[in-house]
């Protein structure tokens, strides 16, 4: 399903009575295939949880209606509102890229994000380059645009000439990001024992969700990092990380013992990794996070 904004009351782009006439000037609908040029997806899941949130108000509220010539008064009405579109009483409009792009800088204020708040409200045409640098990544393969199975709610659709929409549904094939995101997170405070930095968290989740990498790949990653390996772990601190992080649990003592004994008598830490990265409890451990 997306949150659309097509058209007056008349079916023309402008000269209708402010506010949605006929609850169908900007309103929830069927994916289409416009065609679409990209999709454009926020890494942040509070800011496309947000983004649904709110394009599903607008399109409810008949308050807001679609004229492209007064797009600019669903901003006004927006901010007044407190960037809630529900709470608005004022009739106003938009049109489809004003709309979205109104939501997304209420999404920096509501959030206290700077690059967001920044964005213009532009058209269609430069929305790929604005919403780009203020942080979203542009999707272009085929299986984003032809379909509603792979995209996520609150992935802008793009036509740059033309049109633009907001997805508020998970298709059937979409990767829980949410998920893969916890999943990481974790990595960065058992075995790091600090909170993710922006970049490596977005870097580690897409190499998930694009299936460049494994889970345990990802945990390799962090095991053998140089930044882990500056800290010239003890083997019992080393091999307590390996079950907090890949087992989900404190090690037992005959579990303990064995893999501390094991390193003891010469055997490396990859082998040992290897060891974990194989078991059942990982593998179940990965299957809760809806990893695949």
């Amino acid at each position: 399903m997306i949150s659309n904004s097509g058209s007056d009351e008349n079916g023309r782009y402008h000269g209708g009575k402010a506010g949605d006439q006929t609850g169908g000037e900007w309103r929830i609908r069927t994916w289409y295939n416009r065609p679409w040029n990209c999709v454009l997806r926020h890494p942040n899941a509070d800011v496309r949880n947000l983004l649904t949130e709110m394009s599903t108000e607008a399109a409810n509220n008949d308050m807001v209606g679609y004229d492209q010539w007064q797009r600019n008064t669903y901003w006004d009405a927006l901010v007044k509102a407190h960037y809630i579109p529900k709470n608005i009483t004022t009739a106003c409009e938009a049109d489809c890229s004003a709309g979205v792009m109104s939501n997304v800088k209420g999404i920096g204020y509501r959030l206290g994000i700077k690059e967001l708040q920044n964005v213009p409200i532009t058209t269609t045409n430069y929305m790929r380059s604005e919403l780009k640098k203020a942080g979203f990544e542009v999707l272009t393969d085929k299986k984003y645009l032809k379909s509603d199975e792979y995209l996520l709610p609150g992935d802008i659709l793009l036509n740059d000439k033309s049109h633009t929409a907001v997805n508020v549904s998970r298709g059937a094939k979409a990767v829980n990001l949410d998920k893969i995101t916890e999943f990481v997170r974790r990595f960065y405070g058992m075995v790091l024992n600090r909170t993710p930095d922006k970049e490596g968290l977005t870097y580690w989740v897409e190499r998930i969700a694009n299936k460049k990498n494994t889970p345990s790949q990802v945990a390799y990653g962090f095991f053998f990092s140089k930044e882990l390996l500056s800290q010239n772990l003890s083997d019992e601190t080393y091999v307590t990380k390996l079950y907090l992080a890949m087992l989900g649990r404190q090690p037992d003592a005959v579990g303990f013992q064995f893999w501390v004994s094991t390193l003891k008598n010469g055997k490396d830490r990859k082998s040992v990794f290897e060891g974990f990265a194989n078991s059942q409890e990982f593998n179940t451990l990965v299957t809760s996070y809806s990893i695949s």
